[in-house]
């Protein structure tokens, strides 16, 4: 357990870095487009990769196959959705990552506080459908409110 603690606090440190050091040093050095972002999206995911290390320990590379499973149905959500209009893969790759993510992350906490204890019979049953839920759920918050902040602002 000490061990993950420094996983934790190692990730956590290159995290902040990231959001307090990086990407305000990109900013200022005029990189007005997102792809040249790549100092603050390489240290940002690699502090969340360490997190997702030191919680998960031995489950890290289940967690890491739950996440990109979550990415890929999630982007299958958005794929049968559009129906082959110009731009469907922009869609696709930038709406269907992110609630895939944001999904299977949401999945891995529930799983941990409230289905891990159940039956192993019924449990993957049960696992699957609260997983596919919760991906239903978040790319429908993605859909309906998604331009929630471009009308506001």
């Amino acid at each position: 357990m000490k061990d993950r603690k420094q996983y934790i606090l190692i990730g956590a440190l290159i995290f902040i870095v990231g959001i307090i050091a990086m990407f305000p040093l990109e900013v200022l050095m005029n990189s007005n487009n997102i792809g040249k972002l790549t100092l603050s999206f390489s240290g940002l995911s690699i502090g969340l990769l360490v997190l997702l290390y030191g919680f998960m320990g031995r489950s890290f590379l289940k967690a890491v196959g739950i996440i990109l499973a979550g990415v890929l149905i999630s982007m299958l959500f958005w794929y049968v959705y559009e129906n082959g209009e110009w731009g469907d893969s922009i869609i696709i790759f930038w709406v269907g990552v992110p609630a895939g993510i944001l999904g299977s992350i949401l999945f891995l906490i529930v799983n941990h506080y409230f289905l891990c204890g159940k039956n192993n019979k019924t449990a993957i049953g049960i696992q699957v459908l609260w997983g596919l839920l919760i991906l239903a759920a978040v790319n429908a918050l993605y859909y309906n409110f998604g331009d929630l902040m471009d009308s506001i602002l």
